[in-house]
């Protein structure tokens, strides 16, 4: 069994890494690389390090957000800030290297499954879960509302998009906060495993995980609009509010390490509506993910220095 399981991580390690590759060669051979190259040497290093902090800051608050859904959900006990922000940077790491974008998730359950007594595992990962889907749902906020006000030719079915996207999140969201609750009206398995999900104390909570949802989101479009003016000055706010929760969505794509490819891809096809040259937005792209890969590897540091037992 552990020799099986071993093999089955190395392949997809390998198949991310392969897939990782494949999508960003293909994106380098539509691309001028040696124009790239000369833009990205003209990125100050000043703009990398506001996307550093943005990105950190960022992690702040959804730790924050973290602690908040524990306590909405009943958790007995709370972890301070500090090990739950640790416990962050180190799910981070997880999900960047790990297939599916949501191993961290999966750490951060189980590290923390000690605070629900009496349910354990399945109730810390449902709160990493509803977590995940306030992130998701103030994400499509973000992009919704931007492209009401600030729509970009090109990309006009991004509105029904997104109003469905936003459904589905609020009602994932609404599954997973309320579940417990609902087990007495499921039938068999189904049934059980809703009741093993954390039961919502105070719904004020979900509304309060959803505002702080939204400051990872402007931190992250912040960051992303800090590179991309670095390079085409002409880039508005409003451009990057549309653009860039829909680079994020991107990033979600499982077969690959940290999002390389579909959010380089994203990010070059939805500037490039706004006029930004291909070789620019590549070049902001690029910096965006070496500064991303940063954020992660100090998570992988925080874990060897002190590993989570």
């Amino acid at each position: 069994m552990a020799e099986s399981t071993r093999r089955s991580r190395l392949f997809w390690t390998l198949a991310r890494v392969g897939v990782t590759v494949a999508a960003l060669s293909v994106l380098f051979t539509m691309v001028d690389m040696n124009s790239v190259r000369a833009t990205l040497r003209t990125v100050p290093i000043g703009a990398g390090l506001v996307v550093i902090f943005l990105a950190y800051f960022a992690l702040a608050i959804g730790t924050l957000r973290w602690s908040v859904l524990m306590r909405t959900c009943g958790a007995t006990s709370t972890p301070p800030l500090s090990r739950l922000y640790r416990l962050s940077l180190i799910g981070l790491f997880y999900s960047t290297v790990l297939p599916g974008a949501v191993g961290g998730d999966v750490v951060r359950g189980l590290a923390t499954a000690e605070s629900f007594e009496g349910r354990g595992v399945t109730s810390a990962l449902a709160v990493t879960l509803l977590e995940r889907l306030s992130g998701l749902t103030a994400l499509l906020l973000v992009a919704g509302v931007a492209f009401l006000i600030h729509p970009l030719q090109g990309i006009e079915g991004l509105r029904i998009w997104a109003a469905v996207g936003l459904l589905v999140a609020l009602g994932g969201t609404v599954a997973a906060a309320f579940g417990a609750k609902l087990a007495r009206f499921l039938p068999g398995r189904l049934g059980t495993l809703a009741a093993s999900l954390p039961d919502v104390q105070r719904p004020s909570g979900l509304l309060l995980a959803l505002v702080l949802s939204l400051g990872t989101q402007g931190s992250i479009t912040l960051a992303g609009h800090t590179l991309i003016t670095a390079v085409a000055p002409t880039v508005t706010l409003l451009d990057s509010a549309v653009a860039m929760p829909c680079v994020s969505v991107a990033s979600y794509f499982p077969l690959t390490v940290a999002g390389a490819g579909p959010r380089e891809a994203a990010m070059v096809g939805i500037y490039r509506l706004v006029g930004v040259a291909e070789d620019k937005s590549l070049a902001a792209a690029l910096a965006f993910l070496m500064c991303s890969l940063f954020v992660a590897a100090t998570g992988g540091m925080v874990n060897m220095l002190k590993p989570l037992k």
